[in-house]
């Protein structure tokens, strides 16, 4: 628990995978979450890698990253005794999570309208590929399905290749935040009007919002956007986002702004704890550093800097005077900066 915000707030956490962080998050805020599991255990618990190789239900990386800040018990919502005690621990309840599609609580009989007769302050919080209502909320869907119906796909990857999907699946983990936040929102409206309320995540609009302006800017200009592979544009320039490295790759961006300029502070004085930081790159005054307003040379020479770091080859003073890590230099065709 980081937190005690949540202290006194039980919660019934029902989800597969794609909920596991919502509970994990509002349990790391002080909530009582109980995971309930099926009488055999989570899925989730034997999927591999496991924690020192052996396998064990107690030991998968995924179930232990995505599960602490968590109580268990175990239930069998298939038999009606199970049913029976679920709707015994849901009266006593502040919130319900649930991944199950559209309609399929209410066809055992767990649905909103009977957790809502049983306790008027529950909040039922479901979080599906497309939501509850609408022409596809029976749909069934992987992230990757929803990632690439939110238009996140198509804009990741090289230019001259076909999209490609993040290697975990972020749309579980936008669509998480999204819930814990919602349930919050949700509990403060109960301080209000005394009662609960549905709180209805759809994946696929939560991976909407990476997108940043494109799903608008198509709006208005008719411009997609495209796959820049390791790059971005920002303002007049483009910037690399994706480094190499001895061992593979790294992201690290040069964008600014609060949620970022300290990493880029950190990343220096780490540096600087290695050798590696010259004292022009030591010298920036992050707290003005805008990475809109850079020049294109200015770009590069931040980029040497950088990019002799992560993948080392060379001292930082030979690195400042190497050749460019533009996309030119690489090779890459880009859109331009305004796209």
């Amino acid at each position: 628990m980081l937190s005690d915000a949540l202290s006194g707030i039980r919660i019934l956490d029902l989800t597969a995978e794609p909920g596991f962080l919502a509970g994990k998050v509002l349990g790391d805020l002080g909530a009582d979450v109980v995971k309930v599991e099926p009488p055999d255990g989570d899925p989730a618990r034997r999927r591999p890698p496991f924690w020192g190789g052996a396998a064990d239900p107690d030991r998968s990386l995924l179930w232990l990253a995505l599960n602490t800040s968590k109580r268990g018990i175990t239930l069998a919502l298939d038999r009606p005794r199970g049913r029976e005690l679920f709707l015994a621990l849901a009266e006593q309840a502040d919130v319900v999570l649930q991944t199950e599609p559209a309609g399929s609580l209410a066809a055992r009989g767990l649905g909103w309208e009977t957790l809502h007769a049983r306790n008027p302050r529950l909040i039922l919080c479901s979080i599906t590929p497309f939501g509850q209502t609408g022409p596809r909320a029976a749909w069934r869907g992987s992230d990757l399905t929803v990632v690439a119906a939110s238009g996140n796909l198509y804009a990741t990857g090289d230019p001259d290749r076909a999209p490609v999907r993040c290697s975990l699946p972020v749309s579980y983990y936008h669509g998480g935040l999204e819930a814990a936040v919602g349930v919050v929102f949700a509990l403060l409206a109960r301080e209000a009007t005394g009662e609960g309320q549905q709180v209805d995540v759809a994946l696929q609009a939560a991976m909407v919002m990476p997108n940043i302006g494109t799903a608008a800017m198509f709006r208005m200009t008719g411009q997609r956007g495209a796959r820049v592979g390791a790059f971005m544009s920002a303002g007049r320039t483009v910037q690399r986002e994706i480094w190499p490295c001895k061992d593979g790759f790294v992201s690290f961006a040069l964008r600014g702004g609060p949620a970022r300029v300290p990493g880029l502070i950190a990343m220096v004085a780490y540096m600087d704890e290695h050798g590696m930081a010259s004292e022009r790159l030591k010298a920036i005054d992050w707290k003005t550093y805008n990475h809109n307003l850079l020049t294109q040379p200015e770009v590069d020479a931040l980029t040497r800097e950088f990019g002799a770091f992560f993948a080392p080859s060379s001292s930082p003073h030979a690195a400042s005077s190497s050749t460019s890590s533009t996309p030119a230099a690489a090779g890459c065709a880009l859109p331009a900066p305004s796209r």
